[in-house]
């Protein structure tokens, strides 16, 4: 569905169609990490249980509402993408153009990386947030880290209310 039909002057992408430096959307963010977000799609509402979603059950519970929304993000060879695991949404990445890793750790520190998942062009990682006690959404130390020049889809689930809708 979503093609890069040139990688020449692939940089030029977020300044040329209005994307912005992660930076001025996430506070916290390094100024020196060259990682580009284009605008936000909301592309309308889903039922799903959380549950079966982050691998946690296998008959379905109950379902919630969700508002999904998309986003294109780039970033040049060799781009630390930060260390994070603060997520309110649940969230997974599927690989447009290039390839890049994602990354977990135990702590907020390289020497505890405990899995790498590859991400090459057209795959979509399996979900690895969890649903705590009270169903927030809780993820492990991670970061994406571009082994190339790469363009990839976040895809967000923002939980809709506190209600369920089974």
């Amino acid at each position: 569905m979503i093609r890069v039909r040139s990688s020449v002057n692939l940089g030029g992408i977020p300044l040329e169609k209005g994307w912005d430096w992660f930076g001025n959307r996430f506070a916290k963010f390094p100024r020196t990490a060259p990682l580009y977000i284009s605008q936000y799609d909301e592309i309308g509402e889903i039922k799903l249980d959380p549950l079966i979603f982050t691998n946690q059950s296998s008959p379905p519970q109950a379902l919630r509402a969700y508002r999904m929304r998309l986003n294109l993000l780039w970033s040049p060879t060799g781009t630390d993408c930060y260390m994070h695991n603060e997520h309110p949404f649940l969230e997974i990445h599927t690989q447009i153009h290039g390839s890049g890793r994602i990354q977990k750790f135990r702590e907020r520190h390289e020497a505890t990386l405990y899995e790498e998942i590859t991400m090459a062009p057209g795959y979509t990682h399996d979900p690895f947030v969890r649903l705590n006690a009270s169903g927030t959404p809780e993820f492990p130390w991670h970061r994406y880290f571009s082994d190339s020049d790469a363009i990839w889809l976040a895809i967000e689930l923002h939980p809709i209310g506190a209600e369920n809708l089974a």
